[in-house]
């Protein structure tokens, strides 16, 4: 997909967009005014076909539990976190190899960042210029880039004291 001419370009910038969730990612490569999903990861949807324990009987005197149905699906749901995560690894391994990785954003729910962090290979991990903290797996891939744009813009240089703004000033007035 072409990157608009008024949006950051990643002009001879190799970058992976990388958008995860609890249980799935999607994976954007972007360079030269392009971006394009690469890949979609989604952890084995895993059904719980084993509802024993899951029992309340009263008897006189007598209160019987059985396996809470909340703690089982809690482990259903770390299952599949844990499959996912394996699934990414393996993915990021291959980019990383395939594709030359220069930068690498990370937009992931803060509960998952230290998770999908672990996940990178070491080499990929001293690449990621910035993590974007939230719920963005609906979000466009043209979005994206704009935040990322603008998280670029905020990253310029800014004039540190007093002798470097007034140069600035007046650099200003002489082009107004």
């Amino acid at each position: 997909m072409k990157i608009p001419s008024e949006n950051y370009q990643f002009s001879n910038e190799k970058t992976i967009i990388l958008v995860t969730g609890a249980q799935g990612a999607l994976v954007y490569f972007a360079n030269e005014g392009e971006v394009d999903l690469v890949s979609e990861i989604e952890a084995d949807k895993i059904e719980d076909t084993d509802k024993s324990g899951i029992f309340r009987v009263k008897r006189p005197k007598m209160v019987h539990h059985g396996v809470s149905f909340e703690d089982k699906q809690e482990k259903i749901k770390d299952k599949t976190t844990k499959d996912f995560l394996k699934k990414l690894r393996v993915e990021l391994k291959e980019l990383k190899v395939s594709e030359g990785v220069d930068s690498v954003f990370l937009f992931t729910p803060d509960f998952m960042e230290g998770h999908i962090l672990e996940s990178f290979p070491s080499e990929m991990k001293d690449r990621v210029k910035n993590v974007f903290v939230g719920n963005y797996r609906k979000e466009h891939p043209l979005d994206l880039v704009k935040k990322i744009g603008s998280f670029r813009d905020d990253k310029r240089v800014k004039p540190v004291g007093e002798e470097a703004l007034k140069i600035l000033k007046k650099g200003k007035e002489d082009k107004g």
